[in-house]
């Protein structure tokens, strides 16, 4: 369908788009990819400068090629602006040839059609996500009430109580890359030459005095072997926990709609609040990783790379031995045996809103 003009309108020129409703805006089309065959389309340069701009034209990669400009009479335009007239004729004027068609005018059309066709693009997308708004705010709050997220609270804890030396341990890898290294003991060559070294320079007399006259006993050093990094680091971090961040994500939400509802037809506000709720929708996200993560650090692979490193920790300290099963870590010592185990019936939340919000958010 056509965009239809006002008869003769009092702004018809500048202003003209300035004075368009909200109802009016959502319901032009500002874009076209045929501008040939619109209705009333001139070859002729508009008898004056009573004219606006209708709609944008972009031909790059068309079959048919580049639209004929009526100011420099050739074919030779990608893109440009189909101008309307007064009268209600159409003419096709490229990008950069409005300029010397109208003067310091063509500035002001431009501009003023942008803003309209922008405004026209915020306001349906604010549309879209208004009206997914109840939708939701319920979803929002079945979210906020999962039981995952009192499971998660409860595991971590115990972790954190049950095995409080390797918890701190683990979180101050995962504030790193999550890089773990076991200590392997080895020769050190070069601490036994040097020590041979300066033996070889004392008397006998002096070696005995020392006690270092018998057989030279070999050197060992510890060093430092990476074996892996730890998976679901979040799990292990400190900080916001998943409750927390979604229930501050809620009370974005919750203003970001109430913003938008009420804030007019201002893109400046509109972008304001949708960018809000973008960023609850990070929150969101990054909050179900943090769900998940406590998955993926119970994971066999990664509980028997742990296990691996906190028993070389130990052997240098309490001797404590690590053992990993399926879904559990277990501390062997002198004292008895400590266990932290993943849940039997854990389930990542129903998150299906955010696609509902991300598709909104790219209405245009």
């Amino acid at each position: 369908m056509e965009n239809t003009v006002d008869e003769y309108p009092s702004n018809f020129t500048r202003g003209y788009w300035r004075s368009r409703t909200e109802q009016q805006l959502l319901d032009t089309i500002f874009d076209t990819s045929s501008p040939e065959l619109l209705n009333g389309i001139s070859c002729d340069i508009p008898p004056d400068k009573e004219v606006h701009i209708e709609l944008a034209y972009s031909l790059n990669g068309r079959p048919e090629g580049r639209a004929r400009c009526v100011f420099c009479k050739w074919s030779n335009h990608y893109n440009g602006f189909v101008v309307r007239h007064r009268s209600g004729s159409r003419h096709l004027v490229g990008k950069d040839c409005g300029f010397k068609l109208f003067g310091v005018d063509w500035s002001e059309f431009t501009k003023e059609f942008d803003a309209a066709r922008d405004l026209a693009s915020y306001l349906r997308r604010r549309n879209a996500v208004l009206a997914i708004r109840d939708y939701t705010v319920t979803r929002l709050a079945v979210l906020q009430s999962d039981p995952c997220i009192d499971t998660y609270d409860d595991i971590r804890r115990s972790f954190r109580e049950v095995l409080p030396g390797l918890y701190h341990k683990l979180a101050t890898s995962a504030a790193g890359d999550g890089q773990i290294s076991i200590e392997e003991k080895t020769r050190d060559f070069a601490a036994e030459e040097k020590r041979d070294d300066k033996l070889d320079r004392m008397t006998l007399t002096e070696r005995k005095a020392l006690g270092l006259n018998g057989k030279r006993k070999p050197i060992f050093k510890f060093i430092p072997v990476p074996i892996g990094h730890i998976s679901g680091k979040s799990f292990f971090k400190t900080g916001t926990s998943p409750r927390e961040s979604i229930k501050n994500a809620a009370s974005i939400i919750s203003d970001a709609f109430t913003g938008l509802e009420n804030g007019g037809t201002n893109v400046r506000t509109i972008k304001k609040h949708l960018k809000q709720l973008k960023d609850a929708v990070t929150i969101i996200e990054d909050s179900v990783a943090q769900l998940r993560n406590m998955t993926e650090a119970f994971e066999a692979g990664n509980l028997a790379l742990i296990a691996r490193w906190a028993t070389n920790l130990s052997a240098r300290t309490d001797q404590a031995r690590y053992v990993a099963e399926i879904g559990t870590l277990r501390r062997i010592d002198n004292y008895g045996e400590r266990v932290a185990q993943y849940p039997a019936k854990y389930r990542l939340p129903n998150v299906d809103f955010i696609g509902a919000l991300l598709e909104a958010f790219r209405t245009y």
